[in-house]
């Protein structure tokens, strides 16, 4: 009965403790993560925020994320001025201390229940039984060809960049879904929830293109980017909303879905980025190889690249490097050992799909 004291006193704490060492666990459980936790937890519960929020215009989500920045910052200014003015005990250093702690522990469960266990389920390689290997340079040789052949089919029907827009390409970014669905069931979206993002400009400046929300289920874009962007950004974030944790298996069934969608503009957003992913492979592997299939990219589509990389130059600063390394560890720690970079792991995934198709 000794110990019930100390239970009693501790007990804000060790609840949401105890819940996150749970969630630690249940993480290494294969049956879980793979089967429970897709299937009767995730699918559902995004499924009704999806219905739910999806036919509000505005991202709530954003608005949701600006009432919490701004009630931390009150609290810490608060906190801050009282600490000077020396109005705190030292009881309510410890209340304050254990709240704070509290709310960061439970902040951690719900991530995890909400999103988090996606970073632990089996590679999407070997649910599609894709033959990944180490790609050479005649691999990406083979990918670059590839997409420039599919740019190359549609690019005469690119007449407009505003048809790039997220506005003009929402209404048509589920059908690819809908089809890849019909031969992988766990890939099928329902209730389209893709908003742009309320602070678009920040979110560049921060060197976020795009974000899903596991609070509302919602996929932000940002409207700040090159309009021909804007269309692979979504379909990406709408991978995340479906549970593809990993960002290379994200931008994998991006493609995927855009692969077997008809609207010329996201079919072009698409394998521009593709593009884009393997001249960067392609470049690091042979110079010369780049060199001979650079001269082969279409103007409008050079036209296009240039302006991202305009776009990330003007944005490029303290924040965005702050911001990027921030990330980069928290992917490290959820199961991307390799942070950023496994975005472009997406090269290898595109190789052993073509192959095998």
């Amino acid at each position: 009965m000794q110990g019930l004291p100390f239970i009693t006193k501790y007990k804000r704490l060790l609840i949401p403790l105890i819940l996150v060492l749970i969630t630690l666990l249940l993480q290494r459980v294969s049956g879980f993560v793979n089967y429970l936790y897709p299937n009767y937890v995730f699918s559902p519960v995004t499924k009704l925020l999806r219905a739910a929020l999806g036919g509000i215009a505005f991202s709530l989500g954003d608005v949701l994320y600006a009432i919490i920045f701004l009630y931390l910052l009150y609290t810490i200014l608060i906190s801050l001025y009282k600490l000077i003015k020396r109005q705190y005990t030292k009881q309510v250093l410890y209340q304050k201390f254990t709240t704070l702690t509290s709310m960061a522990l439970w902040l951690v469960v719900l991530f995890k229940i909400l999103w988090g266990f996606n970073y632990y389920k089996q590679p999407l390689a070997t649910t599609l039984k894709l033959p990944v290997t180490t790609y050479n340079k005649e691999d990406v040789l083979m990918l670059s060809n590839h997409c420039l052949a599919i740019i190359n089919t549609i690019i005469p029907q690119i007449t407009n960049d505003s048809n790039f827009a997220l506005s003009a390409v929402k209404p048509y970014l589920q059908a690819g879904y809908d089809s890849i669905a019909t031969q992988i069931p766990a890939l099928q979206y329902s209730y389209n929830s893709v908003k742009p993002a309320l602070y678009s400009k920040l979110q560049g400046y921060m060197g976020f293109q795009g974000y899903y929300n596991p609070l509302t289920g919602e996929a932000q874009v940002s409207t700040d980017v090159p309009l021909y962007m804007q269309p692979s950004i979504a379909l990406h974030e709408m991978a995340h909303q479906i549970g593809i944790g990993y960002e290379d298996e994200a931008n994998l069934v991006a493609y995927l879905a855009a692969y077997h969608n008809t609207n010329p503009y996201i079919r072009y957003s698409s394998n521009v980025d593709m593009l884009q992913y393997s001249l960067q492979a392609l470049v690091r592997l042979d110079t010369t190889a780049y060199k001979q299939i650079i001269v082969q990219v279409p103007l409008k589509v050079k036209t296009h690249i240039r302006q991202y990389y305009r776009y990330l130059g003007y944005r490029q600063g303290v924040l965005s490097n702050t911001m990027s390394s921030t990330y980069n560890t928290f992917m490290q720690a959820n199961n991307m050992p390799k942070g950023l970079n496994t975005y472009n792991e997406v090269v290898g995934l595109a190789i052993a799909f073509i192959k095998k198709k």
